[in-house]
């Protein structure tokens, strides 16, 4: 049996590539709507995400909360508010 070994650069490499990508996308979705007319605002917070997600909306209190979390683990999420 093969083994595969990940060394903790690996790892940290692998995260900033994951947080990029991410930006990434929320730039491409934040675009779209200013492209339409549609105000928004985005960000990324770490943090457990109960915790954040609800801080966030109770701060802004957007009329539209479209959460994702495509690779970023259990401690990021994306955040686009739709105001």
């Amino acid at each position: 049996m093969d083994s595969i070994y990940a060394s903790p650069t690996d790892f940290q490499s692998m995260k900033q590539r994951d947080r990029i990508r991410g930006i990434h996308l929320l730039e491409y979705f934040v675009n779209e709507c200013h492209r339409l007319g549609i105000k928004c605002e985005a960000w990324t917070k770490q943090g457990d995400p109960k915790e954040v997600i609800c801080h966030e909306v109770k701060r802004v209190q957007p009329d539209l909360l479209v959460v994702g979390s495509r690779g970023l683990g259990p401690f990021q999420s994306y955040f686009m508010i739709l105001l």
